[in-house]
């Protein structure tokens, strides 16, 4: 979602068009030459001039997968269990004659994906199934006259000014391929399922499992569920910056509660409803991401 490219400054850009001038009235036809290849290299290195990577705030994302790390060290393989669970639709995964999963020669990856254009109509009926009418303490006042009101101030009430947001609109899908944090996931999965012997199913059903079954569309970006461990797709919702540092370094518990408190304790906090995620989600007013808030 951020991407920073490095380019020529206007001053540099003078400086070259200077030197050309001289070289040009010094030497006649060969020297014109020279200048213009010393041109072309200088336009040359600058195209082929890596992005500063700092931190989320410039993290290089693109139509193909980019590794998130320098390091190889860094990037550890998949076992054999999670391998056999690994999404089709990832990047190097395609569905074989013999309904297997072949992945990319490397089994250990870290990158950031955007999701294609035409998938995206999938996740904006994601957000719209999971989108209440509800409003609680922790939505703030906007305006600032309020303090914490125990479901909301007036201010966010539905029909208020400026109101609850009536809906929410999609406007980029970044997928996380992260082969370590995968592989950590599917073993904890298997944990919980040889631990217990059976559990309950939420009643009434969760709204993101109710997402899946009213959108056809959504089981082509997204993995169905294992019921058995009552498995299922929660939001969170944080700044768009630190949405991409979760993404590259996975979420920390050091930081819990920083944004809105930790009512029920120290842990990681999720919801069903985009609505509630949205509570938490913050913009950045006057910068890049002003008016654009970040859901996990």
């Amino acid at each position: 979602m951020v991407c920073t490219i490095s380019t020529p400054t206007a001053s540099s850009g003078q400086d070259d068009a200077a030197l050309v001038a001289v070289w040009i009235g010094a030497g006649g036809v060969p020297v014109v030459l020279l200048a213009l290849l010393i041109v072309w290299r200088c336009f040359r290195r600058a195209r082929q001039t890596k992005p500063d990577v700092d931190g989320p705030s410039a993290v290089v994302i693109g139509g193909k997968a980019t590794l998130r790390s320098e390091s190889k060290e860094l990037v550890h393989p998949l076992n054999e269990m999670a391998m056999k669970s690994l999404p089709k639709y990832w990047t190097g995964c395609r569905e074989s004659g013999s309904d297997e999963v072949s992945v990319r020669d490397h089994s250990g990856f870290a990158e950031l994906m955007y999701v294609k254009h035409e998938h995206m109509e999938f996740f904006q009926d994601l957000v719209n199934h999971t989108y209440r009418q509800i409003t609680t303490q922790d939505r703030l006042c906007p305006t600032g006259k309020h303090d914490k009101t125990k479901g909301g101030c007036p201010c966010v009430q539905l029909g208020g000014d400026p109101g609850l947001p009536t809906g929410y609109q999609i406007k980029r899908v970044i997928r996380v391929e992260d082969s370590a944090m995968f592989t950590r996931y599917i073993d904890r999965c298997d944990q919980v399922k040889t631990s217990r012997s059976s559990c309950e199913s939420p009643d009434p059903e969760v709204f993101t499992r109710a997402a899946l079954e009213a959108s056809h569309g959504l089981t082509d970006v997204l993995c169905d569920v294992d019921d058995s461990i009552n498995e299922v797709y929660l939001w969170h919702g944080t700044q768009v910056r630190t949405g991409l540092a979760i993404a590259q370094n996975d979420f920390s518990l050091n930081l819990a509660g920083s944004g809105a408190g930790t009512m029920y304790g120290k842990g990681l906090y999720f919801t069903e409803s985009c609505t509630k995620a949205d509570e938490y989600a913050l913009d950045e007013p006057g910068g890049h991401y002003d008016g654009v808030r970040g859901l996990l």
